[in-house]
């Protein structure tokens, strides 16, 4: 952590796997970190003073260890999300002791806290949940238990920050792997949408005056800072070469980017670059990986296969029971309309992906031999029963 007045840094954790998550909380003297077992994501959250010398403890102790789903810091409480196999918890914790589960959707149902409001003595707080199918941000007062549901017509998933005064949020709508943004006034539940080109939000805030800055990027185009006026900031040093743009495409229900070496005729040599997660997805956002291999001669192919985040809750979960061989299923669908459209050369194609995406490189080379010239799997889930 940095004090930035003392100009004064300090390491708070010394563990070989390392930390994932920390959190300072609004008066700056305590620190929340995730304390989970030897990397594997399921723990606790420890808290200790932000100045050196001080005591540990559990920042709730009747809270037993699960899956971080979020956490949101007041002066007052802390508002703490758990995962476990029974699905997502919210829990209100006041000096270390926390209150009744105060908001629980059933099995399989997903939420987290997003940020309490800005303005002063406003103690409404936003909650991400999946009763509808998708990511939805909803208005939780702690102190009352009562809701608001946002109500607006937007397809895809969206994710939700305030405005400073607490009249409106900001809403990131993410659908088909691209991004825009949008301001919900909360009094008169109205859309204003905020011009954006097309590409990936990775992070937007609302500036204390009311501007909003947001990181952006797309395929061809390395990231950016940016307001709806122009680029704020670019990385420093000598920027990146652009990249060549995705064009994408739906293979019976399955969402696909492929990047093709320009002029080039086809059918190329081509990578299927397999992302993990396995809930993630391939977002039309510049990746230095896919514009290296494009500028060897070859096509790139990202497979937004089930299992994958942005595209509602029942795609995500559609591996439940079967997975590694269910995504196989949707890449080699991908596979078969490559090679038949003319874009891949049958002989010539990797299988490549790291994490769970190394999993799925290695399992589609055990199981589809003849699918695949050459594997390529980077850090990979080896022993799928030995990790998890």
């Amino acid at each position: 952590m940095w004090d930035r007045v003392a100009d004064a840094h300090r390491q708070i954790t010394d563990r070989p796997e390392g930390t994932l998550h920390g959190v300072l909380d609004p008066t700056g003297a305590w620190i929340w970190w995730f304390d989970d077992e030897r990397g594997s994501e399921f723990g606790v959250w420890r808290v200790e003073p932000f100045q050196p010398g001080g005591t540990e403890w559990p920042g709730s102790i009747h809270l037993p260890p699960a899956y971080s789903a979020g956490l949101a810091l007041g002066r007052d409480l802390a508002v703490v999300g758990s995962s476990d196999d029974d699905g997502s918890r919210i829990h209100v914790v006041r000096d270390s002791e926390a209150d009744e589960v105060y908001l629980w959707d059933g099995p399989g149902k997903a939420l987290w806290p997003s940020g309490w409001s800005r303005a002063p003595g406003d103690q409404r707080l936003l909650i991400s949940h999946e009763r509808t199918g998708r990511p939805r941000p909803m208005i939780w007062e702690p102190e009352t238990n009562a809701t608001q549901d946002l109500e607006f017509d937007l397809p895809g998933e969206v994710e939700a920050s305030w405005y400073p005064d607490g009249r409106s949020v900001l809403l990131v709508r993410d659908h088909r792997s691209r991004a825009e943004l949008y301001r919900f006034d909360l009094e008169t539940a109205t859309l204003e949408h905020i011009d954006t080109e097309p590409g990936s939000v990775t992070d937007a805030r609302v500036r204390p005056g009311g501007e909003v800055w947001y990181a952006w990027t797309r395929s061809s185009t390395p990231a950016q800072i940016r307001t709806p006026s122009g680029v704020l900031l670019t990385p420093p040093g000598e920027p990146a070469p652009h990249g060549v743009a995705y064009s994408d495409h739906d293979v019976d229900g399955v969402h696909v980017f492929v990047a093709e070496p320009p002029g080039a005729e086809q059918p190329h040599p081509t990578i299927f670059i397999v992302h993990g997660g396995p809930t993630w997805q391939d977002r039309d956002a510049f990746a230095p990986v896919v514009q290296a291999w494009v500028d060897h001669g070859f096509a790139v192919v990202l497979v937004n296969y089930r299992g994958s985040t942005g595209y509602g809750t029942a795609w995500r979960d559609a591996l439940e029971g079967n997975p590694g061989l269910t995504e196989l299923e949707d890449i080699a669908k991908v596979h078969d309309w490559a090679v038949a459209s003319g874009l891949a050369d049958p002989e010539r194609v990797v299988l490549s992906g790291g994490s769970w995406g190394g999993y799925l490189a290695l399992l589609g080379l055990g199981t589809q031999p003849e699918r695949w010239s050459l594997g390529v799997a980077a850090v990979p889930v080896a022993d799928y029963v030995a990790a998890f």
